[in-house]
């Protein structure tokens, strides 16, 4: 009964946090859990390893978490064991990637990115954090999006509305209202034409044309036909989708695995996902 309580309160909090990183793609070892004001960190089995004492974290990314110990206090990175490895000296930072995680130094106004040891690599150049993928991260300036490499020359010029990290070659990028894609020489791969951001999990990616929901595959052909009200993405081989305004679980056949009577929806992982049912959060099973 113990450990049923526990696991309750932490479905009940993860909703505020940002579920939406603990997908098939990259699940974090723990998971950060807020307690009257205060965030410490839980493993996968809801057991308490970094006590309740941070004004604010980032989830843990390549083994370190960004913290910051009180309100208006600068931020450093801690181990698994709390223990700080960078210590806090940010006015802001970001999770790591690829070794690198921007940050905001107290005398600046734009992020550099620093390694692992806390050594700036990138000068500050940054409006806003961002992270690397496939050796390239998202840059703006004046209000247009482009690609930096990790000794932070622009290898794609600032040219597009909005953009994404690149996965499998490819980065999602806006044009006139409508997302398509680039590849790495940033020439347009898939011309634009989504009304959303197309972002791949499980090599299914969600797409809005008016008023349909749809799911594509990675050659961007429809897979599962636009007939929900909303949609999620995929982990551990579900995707919850709404239906005349209830939540269920569709598999990647677009069977409907688990009936659409749930008020929310979060994503599966290890073989569960938080739900909700009016005022009651409970675990849902594969």
């Amino acid at each position: 009964m113990k450990q049923r309580s526990l696991l309750m309160l932490i479905m009940i909090l993860l909703p505020i946090l940002c579920w939406g990183e603990i997908t098939a793609q990259a699940k974090p070892p723990y998971l950060t859990v807020d307690k009257l004001g205060k965030w410490g960190f839980v493993n996968r089995d809801g057991k308490l390893v970094i006590d309740f004492k941070y004004h604010n974290v980032v989830v843990f990314s390549e083994g370190l978490a960004a913290v910051q110990e009180k309100k208006g206090g600068l931020w450093g990175f801690i181990d698994q064991n709390g223990k700080y490895v960078i210590k806090p000296q940010f006015v802001d930072a970001y999770k790591f990637s690829e070794g690198l995680a921007a940050v905001l130094l107290p005398d600046q106004a734009r992020y550099a990115f620093i390694n692992k040891q806390g050594k700036i690599v990138i000068r500050p150049q940054l409006l806003k954090p961002t992270i690397f993928s496939e050796g390239l991260a998202i840059v703006e300036i004046n209000h247009k999006y482009g690609y930096i490499n990790r000794q932070g020359k622009i290898v794609i010029r600032p040219q597009f509305d909005d953009g994404g990290p690149f996965r499998n070659g490819l980065a999602p990028v806006k044009i006139n209202g409508k997302w398509g894609y680039i590849n790495k020489t940033g020439q347009i791969s898939v011309k634009p034409q989504f009304d959303n951001y197309i972002d791949f999990s499980e090599g299914y990616s969600i797409i809005k044309t008016g008023d349909t929901v749809s799911y594509i595959d990675q050659s961007f052909k429809p897979i599962i036909q636009g007939r929900f009200d909303d949609a999620r993405k995929f982990s551990d081989g579900l995707a919850a989708v709404k239906i005349r305004g209830k939540w269920g679980y569709i598999d990647q056949d677009g069977t409907l695995k688990i009936p659409a009577y749930y008020d929310d929806t979060m994503y599966f992982s290890d073989g569960l996902a938080p739900v909700m049912m009016l005022s009651n959060v409970v675990y849902e099973e594969e």
